[in-house]
């Protein structure tokens, strides 16, 4: 019989156990050991659950979710346990779709815990998972100014413990897809099919009486998204798109007062007052995106929309007297909120406010924003302080507030950035850059006005006019978008009858 002592004593290989590893958290994508053993350390891209977490979310489920947070005083809806549901029928019904394409998810509403996982699973059936976090994070990363209603740290702890709506990640998907690959067909349509989907969970959801703030900021993303070019964009879809937006917000966003979070812990207290900042910021861009929507309408001579997000009663809110003093410790939410400052008076402007002129309340809050916005920190938030400007300018020259000097200077400033906005493409092109074509019909709208108004800027105009258009027309041959195409024959029909009316 051998002696214990006598055999060569076997060393566990951590390395081969460390070949397949299961992620249960998602909050620690190395673990600590194998840091400190120097190994590679790597997760299975699906789930496997097993012990706790057999039934999704079974251990994970009190932790750090979005309404579970929110004061039970608000009147929300707890969020809805999380079922096993069959994932055959799911599987199935994606292997029938074409590879571009996701599957359409829509179905009578009933067991809403089966069907948010299974928006899931046809998710990662289409798109590794590790392909859809790293678009997430460069969503997060590189995000222009619609997209700055998200929590960075509190979005992918959500994602990894599938505490969030699939929905939002479908939006996500549906704005990442359009700009890396809207330049080609299947690209285009890969986007729309994410963005359909999106639309049609959050449809299923409110249908089903479930409520949440996180519905309210996948129906944003869908604004954003129609405002981006593309081929089937019409003001159709962007007029239903705001107003399936502000239907979303009075559904699902409750007023949170400060009384009502006292009774909470300090964590969760400072979940709930990321959240309200989030809830605030998502005004400002649904304001943004209103303001957008005005100067698509102007140039189609077509009245505003009647939208509640571009009412200025409604801005005391969002804009309190302490706000600049507020926000100025973060450059880059002062930037923010100094640009959405700026909307507003762009909404005052179009829109009257009782008791208030609006020529005169857009020249006192102009005078009081100019000095502010040329004093502000450049740091983090350059684009927010020039395209504030911008919007300083529109609302000026909407009620006739600009004198020579101050119109000859923003025709000089335009030259300037139209001309170095684009980056070049080595054989005397420009690159097109879609995201913008918002400010680029906001710069034709406002050249247009002034023009009317000042005569002797009428060579300028002309010169920041064909600048403009020759982008949009690059825009339009790369993004198929026929709506701006439409928006740009406006602009030149606009512009050839102030030529005719300034003919001798």
């Amino acid at each position: 019989m051998p002696n214990a002592s006598t055999q060569p004593f076997r060393q566990p290989q951590p390395r081969a156990n460390r070949e397949r590893k299961i992620k249960c958290t998602g909050e620690r994508p190395t673990c600590a050991n194998c840091v400190k053993r120097s190994f590679h350390c790597h997760y299975d891209a699906v789930v496997k659950r097993r012990g706790p977490d057999k039934e999704p979310g079974g251990r994970l489920k009190p932790r750090g979710g979005f309404v579970s947070q929110a004061p039970r005083s608000m009147g929300l809806n707890l969020r809805v346990h999380q079922a096993r549901s069959e994932t055959t029928t799911m599987l199935r019904r994606v292997s029938r779709v074409a590879s571009v394409v996701p599957p359409s998810l829509l179905r009578v509403p009933g067991d809403l815990d089966q069907e948010r996982l299974s928006w899931w699973e046809a998710l990662y059936a289409n798109m590794p998972r590790d392909r859809v976090v790293q678009l997430c994070d460069n969503f997060l990363k590189d995000c222009d100014i619609w997209f700055n209603f998200f929590h960075r740290g509190l979005f992918f702890k959500s994602f990894f413990a599938q505490d969030m709506g699939a929905h939002i990640v479908y939006g996500v998907m549906a704005h990442m897809m359009l700009l890396r690959e809207g330049h080609t067909e299947d690209g285009r349509k890969r986007a729309l099919s994410f963005a359909t989907e999106a639309h049609r969970m959050v449809t299923y959801s409110l249908t089903a009486g479930y409520y949440e703030p996180s519905l309210a900021q996948t129906a944003l993303l869908l604004v954003a998204f129609e405002f981006q070019p593309h081929a089937w964009q019409n003001p159709s879809r962007v007029v239903s798109a705001l107003g399936f937006m502000e239907g979303c917000a009075k559904t699902c966003l409750p007023y949170w007062s400060a009384p009502a979070t006292a009774h909470l812990t300090p964590t969760a207290a400072a979940i709930c007052a990321i959240r309200r900042e989030e809830m605030r910021q998502m005004c400002w861009t649904l304001s943004h995106l209103a303001a957008n929507s005005t100067i698509w309408r102007h140039l189609a001579r077509q009245p505003p929309l009647c939208l509640a997000s571009a009412d200025p009663a409604k801005f005391a809110e969002l804009f309190p007297p302490n706000l600049f003093d507020a926000d100025r410790k973060a450059p880059k939410l002062y930037g923010w909120s100094l640009y959405c400052a700026a909307i507003r008076l762009w909404h005052t402007a179009l829109n009257h406010v009782p008791g208030v002129h609006p020529s005169m309340f857009v020249c006192e809050q102009a005078k009081e924003l100019l000095p502010v916005l040329d004093s502000a920190p450049c740091s983090g938030s350059r684009r927010y302080l020039w395209q504030a400007r911008e919007w300083v300018t529109a609302a000026r020259g909407h009620v006739g507030d600009l004198d020579n000097e101050s119109v000859q200077y923003w025709f000089h400033q335009q030259k300037d950035a139209l001309k170095n906005f684009e980056p070049s493409l080595g054989n005397g092109d420009r690159k097109p850059r879609p995201t913008y074509a918002w400010w680029y019909l906001m710069v034709a709208y406002t050249s247009l006005q002034l023009s009317a108004q000042y005569a002797f800027v009428a060579a300028e105009a002309e010169g920041v006019l064909n600048r403009v258009l020759t982008s949009l027309d690059n825009i339009v041959a790369s993004s198929g978008c026929n709506n701006l195409k439409t928006l740009c024959n406006a602009v030149r029909e606009r512009n050839n009858a102030l030529k005719t009316l300034r003919a001798p």
